[in-house]
């Protein structure tokens, strides 16, 4: 009886010291995110390129959206309404990855289109949001 009563308080014991909240640990997102900005775009033909500074933990980029807008007359103030949007990934052959230094390079474009450009871009963290650029003009 005596080995069954302390069995018991053993049991009880671990099961008390088990208890308590559990969690799966999250990225620390201050040293884990990034930022992504557009500094120089051109349309050469038909294919569009771009380059893009990546600030932040620029190793945690995992996936690239290429948010397009076209229309038939230029319209710089008008709200940017995505027309078409490509994804892409790092190593894929439109994008080259140097560092921090994004560069896209999409063809097959209608040059006498008009096109306004954004790129969002994912961490491979999925609990840390999508960042997206600044809206550029793309020159003819």
């Amino acid at each position: 009886m005596n080995h069954l009563k302390l069995l018991l308080i053993l049991i009880l014991i671990s099961g008390i010291a088990g208890c308590g909240k559990k969690v799966w640990p999250e990225p620390d997102a201050s040293r884990e995110k990034f930022s992504i900005s557009i500094s120089h775009q051109q349309m050469l033909d038909d294919c569009l390129q771009i380059h893009a500074d990546i600030s932040g933990n620029y190793r945690n980029l995992d996936r690239i959206i290429l948010e397009l807008e076209v229309s038939e007359k230029p319209c710089p103030t008008c709200p940017f309404i995505v027309s078409i949007s490509i994804f892409m990934e790092p190593g894929s052959p439109e994008v080259t990855l140097r560092e921090s230094r994004l560069t896209i390079v999409q063809c097959g474009l209608n040059p006498d289109k008009y096109y306004r450009a954004r790129i969002r871009a994912g961490n491979v963290y999925s609990v840390i949001r999508d960042v997206t650029s600044s809206v550029v003009i793309i020159s003819k």
